[in-house]
Parts: structure tokens; C-alpha cells; sequence
């Protein structure tokens, strides 16, 4: 079994395959229509169980691999998080490796430089907000890495004075 490479629904396919029961009888076990287990293992459906259900539906198998595969998908979404992560530290460093001959090698500053420190200035901003909002979602296990990178990617988050006005 690769669980790393599973979706959701082949993971519930391996789960029920492995358990040898009928889609009737995991239905029963669990008090739901057989058509809400059909689409749990229909390939192209998005259909999938909540969250609060993959216990059960471990029940219902009488194995464990739908746990594991979360899991593994956690895990999986941790090391991303951490990769971009230190992709923002990289470019929060590269930043301020640029203020420093700025500040080093000039003894008067002028309006160009001036300017310039304060691109860098706001790039590492952005890239603060980015990191803080990925460090914020590593609280939440049920957000998708997906999702909270694609906030980081651009989005400012508002500060509760800033939505006031």
C-alpha cells in the first residue's frame, strides 16, 4: 500500500477491500444508504466522508488504514508546510542581505537608496505575513496545506483595527 500517493476515495476503496465486506453490510454497521457508500468508492466523484466519520468507517471495516492514511497525509502536509516555510526565511534573508551594503558601504544615503531599502523593507513584510500565515494554519490539522498556501500566497491578513475601519 502507498497511502502516501492515496486520494481519499482510494483509500476508502483499500479500506472496504481489505475488510472483504459489501458495500450492504458497511452500510448497515454504520446506518446509512448504500448509495452514500457507492459514492464514497465512486472514482470521480469529490463525494467523500467527513472527518468525524473515517472512526466509523474504521469501525465498519473492522481495519485501521483509513488512520493510517490520514496520518500519512498529515505528515505529508507538515513537511510541505515546513518547505515553505523556509522558502519565505530564504527570501526574508535575501532581503535583508540586500539592506545591508545599503547601509554598509554608503556614508550618506540618498533618495534611491532610501527607496530602495524600503522595497526591501516591504518584501520581507510580505514575506512575514506569508510565513505567520502558514505558522497559523500548522494549528489547524482539518486546513489543507493547499489552502493556507494559497492565502500566504498573496493575501494580507487583516488585524481586527484595520477590518474596524
Amino acid at each position: 500500500m502507498h497511502l502516501k500517493e492515496m486520494t481519499v476515495t482510494e483509500a476508502v476503496r483499500t479500506a472496504k477491500e481489505f475488510s472483504g465486506k459489501t458495500k450492504k453490510e458497511i452500510a448497515d454497521s454504520l446506518g446509512i444508504s448504500r448509495g452514500v457508500i457507492t459514492r464514497y468508492l465512486k472514482e470521480n466523484d469529490e463525494y467523500s466522508p467527513r472527518m468525524g466519520m473515517i472512526p466509523d468507517l474504521c469501525h465498519a471495516f473492522e481495519n485501521d488504514i483509513l488512520l493510517q492514511w490520514l496520518e500519512v497525509r498529515i505528515r505529508k502536509n507538515r513537511e510541505r508546510r515546513k518547505e515553505k516555510m523556509l522558502l519565505h526565511v530564504a527570501k526574508m534573508e535575501k532581503a535583508l542581505m540586500g539592506m545591508k551594503p545599503l547601509l554598509v558601504m554608503k556614508e550618506e544615503m540618498n533618495a534611491e537608496d532610501e527607496e530602495e531599502l524600503h522595497d526591501l523593507i516591504n518584501k520581507m513584510e510580505r514575506e512575514c505575513q506569508r510565513f505567520d500565515l502558514l505558522l497559523s494554519c500548522a494549528h489547524y490539522q482539518y486546513v489543507p496545506v493547499e489552502k493556507c498556501a494559497s492565502r500566504a500566497g498573496g493575501t494580507k491578513r487583516q488585524t481586527s483595527r484595520e477590518r474596524k475601519r
